[in-house]
């Protein structure tokens, strides 16, 4: 499955990271075209369009060509950043 190239060179929208969905935030990936890396957002469930399809883990290769991954976001698991930025707010909160 390809994606259009014009997208890669789109930025994050800052209304994708709005709430729009009762707190149900989801974590989602983009590309960051100054970085030459994928960099992780939470989606708030506003602005679904095209970019939107950057939940899918497997990112890096439809943006990047060469030899070196940019990360293996294959073994990423959602579950446990979601826990970990969960444990990290509380945590936070508590001080």
């Amino acid at each position: 499955m390809s994606r259009p190239k014009d997208l890669c060179d789109e930025p994050l929208h800052p209304r994708l990271e709005e709430d729009c969905n009762n707190e149900n935030w989801e974590l989602r990936w983009f590309f960051n075209k100054k970085r030459g890396a994928c960099k992780s957002f939470w989606y708030g469930g506003c602005e679904a369009d095209a970019r939107n399809f950057f939940g899918d883990i497997k990112v890096q290769p439809f943006f990047v060509s060469g030899p070196e991954p940019i990360a293996d976001y294959e073994a990423t698991s959602f579950r446990v950043a979601r826990r970990l930025a969960a444990t990290n707010t509380l945590s936070l909160q508590k001080r």
